[in-house]
């Protein structure tokens, strides 16, 4: 059997990922300038911010505003 069998995919439609985290991965989902702006995390249920992502810092600047005014 498979060793990955049942840890890496989607639940409805949410993605996991239940292998252990590697350098590679990380880099891949955390530090992307052609990747997704978010990509699945690298260990656990949901998405994670690309940081090399122009969009990226935009997200983060308006989040940091509104948490400012409220």
């Amino acid at each position: 059997m498979d060793n990955n069998t049942h840890r890496t995919g989607t639940i409805l439609g949410m993605p996991y990922e239940f292998r252990r985290p590697t350098a590679e991965r990380a880099k891949s989902r955390l530090w992307n300038p052609g990747g997704a702006l978010f990509p699945p995390k690298v260990w656990g249920v949901g998405w994670s911010l690309n940081f090399a992502h122009p969009g990226a810092w935009v997200f983060i600047a308006i989040l940091s505003v509104l948490i400012a005014v409220f």
